[in-house]
């Protein structure tokens, strides 16, 4: 991510020529969903910018714990719970955006965007909310998730594929009665 700030002016003369075209004049900030979370978030900014650190360090005394310690060291599965998820994900996701405007301070958007809990990060950054109040925010919303799905049974499934088995008959016995009519709704 550094090298990719470092290399923005660039890159963005370089798509201008050879697209043939002029720069776009309006820019829209897009943050991420749960989902995009991975063990060593963050680590490499806190580790290289003291800035960055400055923040993690923020975060951990906004909750009261280390966020910080599990976006970075994991494990996986206590990363992956929504309650830490959340939080982890817009704190790295407000951390990167807080370097792009130190290192481009010339950088100028007109709009921001979330996937879901990213909305809570393209509130924050348009200036809705403060850090800590979005912080605070995730946490509860991430905790209010976390119980809804300890307190109720089922699954999240991505179903690809699809026109292969448009084309192939759903197997007799393959999952059961249930997602055959199911898939045979969607179908």
């Amino acid at each position: 991510m550094l090298d990719l700030l470092a290399t923005l002016d660039l890159g963005c003369w370089i798509l201008g020529v050879l697209a043939q075209c002029q720069p776009m004049t309006k820019t829209a900030l897009l943050f991420s969903g749960q989902g995009a979370q991975t063990v060593g978030m963050g680590k490499d900014f806190a580790e290289n910018v003291p800035s960055a650190r400055t923040w993690f360090e923020r975060a951990n005394a906004v909750l009261g714990y280390d966020l910080a310690s599990i976006c970075f060291s994991g494990p996986d599965a206590e990363l992956a719970k929504t309650v830490n998820a959340q939080p982890g994900i817009f704190l790295v996701s407000w951390v990167s955006f807080q370097l792009l405007q130190e290192r481009v301070p010339a950088f100028a958007f007109q709009a921001t965007a979330g996937l879901s809990l990213g909305e809570f990060t393209a509130l924050t950054a348009a200036g809705a909310m403060s850090f800590e109040d979005g912080l605070r925010i995730v946490r509860q919303r991430g905790r209010f998730m976390q119980e809804a799905c300890e307190a109720t049974r089922g699954a999240m499934a991505a179903i690809s594929g699809l026109e292969r088995l448009r084309r192939s008959p759903v197997p007799v016995n393959w999952p059961g009665p249930e997602a055959q009519s199911a898939l045979s709704h969607c179908l």
